[in-house]
């Protein structure tokens, strides 16, 4: 088991992987909030199908861009860039909630603006993970990261399902 998690004992690489599972945690579990409050809005599922669809399409479109831009620029400043610029998302649509001025349109906008600085904040953590660790351990670094990228995948939709049933069961 000490090789499986070696590149953790790196300081800066687990401060990395912590921060990104958990950047990545919250970005999934958004997928599926903003989904349940389009729907809810709407009531249809072309609504949920353009939330989604935006992100998708920002992190379709700008991919390649954010790759060569982590290439390029510091990738410390990229990350916190991004992430400045997803958490102003989220906040200005939890105050859209909270006042009851939501808007599918601003879901979708925000859906957009979500998936464009994910497209950037990945290859940016990745190429970042290549410059922390030294070269005998990055296959394991890349691997944890992998695994961290799959577990949040799987768990921001699972705790969002929890905070919502919470929700409703509250609501009722």
């Amino acid at each position: 088991m000490a090789g499986t998690f070696a590149a953790l004992r790196l300081r800066d690489f687990r401060i990395l992987w912590i921060s990104t599972f958990f950047s990545f945690l919250a970005f999934f579990m958004s997928t599926v909030v903003q989904s349940v409050v389009a729907f809810d809005l709407r009531g249809s599922n072309s609504s949920v199908g353009s939330v989604v669809a935006a992100q998708g399409l920002a992190m379709l479109l700008l991919g390649p861009f954010g790759g060569a831009l982590a290439d390029r620029l510091r990738k410390r400043r990229l990350i916190a860039a991004s992430q400045s610029v997803t958490a102003t998302v989220f906040l200005l649509l939890a105050f859209s909630v909270a006042t009851g001025t939501i808007r599918v349109e601003y879901l979708a906008l925000g859906s957009l603006v979500m998936g464009a600085t994910f497209a950037f904040l990945g290859p940016a953590r990745q190429a970042l993970t290549v410059d922390l660790v030294p070269s005998e351990q990055r296959g394991n670094a890349l691997a944890l990261t992998q695994v961290g990228h799959s577990a949040s995948r799987v768990l921001g939709p699972a705790v969002a399902g929890l905070f919502l049933a919470w929700a409703f069961s509250r609501a009722t």
